[in-house]
């Protein structure tokens, strides 16, 4: 049956179907709704605390109109670097949910359905006229596009120990204190990241580890971490404790 799956999933150049555009007489949301709006609606309904019900999207209209405008978007037309960056931010949760429900109920992990993480690296996506994988988006596009570390609490790769898909939209007007805010949940996250005061030990999410070069300039990851560590005693940790560890990561879907 999987490799049944993957072959349906490998051969589909684009996952979005339907008809949905700015200011479109299909939004879900009026024709004066930004379709970020009925995004959001969508991540209202299906984000339970630190999981996903993909259940509850099969067959999701909305979401297959919102990947329709995600795949024909027009970048020239978005005001600012942040408004591209919230569009970027957006397009790859709502395109790793649909690539989850190309699998459903099947599915168990994104790191085995196709071989070698190919659920980010094989499968392409039109997004704004390009056809881009999951991995492009994030590392050829975001990355070194947008240089901003916070982007890696606010990106979803559907898996237990990944930082949770929030339960909003990325907005051009919000985009700074909606990256504060999913960057301090994940900082002190003790599930995620493990700071322990009494033993001066420092266990980070596995995701430091692979994006290191992003904290550089800052010092490292537990110098970038510090400011949004709320406990005083953590962050005294942080700023005095040269030697971190690094939690197994856990691909397991983020099922509530």
């Amino acid at each position: 049956m999987r490799d049944t799956l993957a072959t349906v999933f490998l051969s589909s150049a684009v996952l979005c179907t339907g008809l949905f555009g700015h200011g479109c007489a299909g939004s879900p949301k009026g024709a004066d709704a930004h379709p970020h709006q009925a995004y959001e609606s969508i991540l209202k309904q299906a984000v339970k605390n630190d999981g996903v019900d993909y259940a509850i999207l099969v067959d999701n209209k909305d979401l297959a109109h919102y990947l329709k405008w995600v795949a024909h978007a027009d970048l020239d037309k978005m005001p600012s670097k942040d408004a591209r960056l919230a569009f970027y931010i957006n397009a790859y949760n709502a395109l790793t949910l649909r690539s989850v429900l190309h699998f459903w109920p099947n599915i168990k992990s994104v790191s085995d359905v196709v071989p070698n993480f190919g659920f980010f690296k094989v499968t392409k996506h039109k997004v704004a006229g390009q056809d881009v994988t999951l991995d492009d988006i994030e590392n050829t596009i975001i990355r070194p596009t947008f240089n901003d570390p916070r982007i890696h609490a606010a990106l979803n790769c559907a898996s237990r120990s990944c930082p949770p898909l929030a339960p909003f939209a990325f907005t051009e007007a919000g985009l700074d204190q909606q990256l504060d805010t999913v960057f301090r949940r994940f900082a002190n996250d003790d599930t995620r990241n493990q700071i322990s005061v009494k033993e001066r030990r420092i266990q980070l999410s596995k995701l430091f580890e692979w994006y290191k070069v992003d904290f550089v300039s800052a010092g490292g990851a537990a110098a970038y971490l510090a400011p949004f560590v709320e406990d005083p005693a953590k962050k005294k940790v942080l700023e005095t404790t040269p030697t971190i560890q690094y939690l197994p990561y856990d691909w397991s879907l983020n099922t509530p």
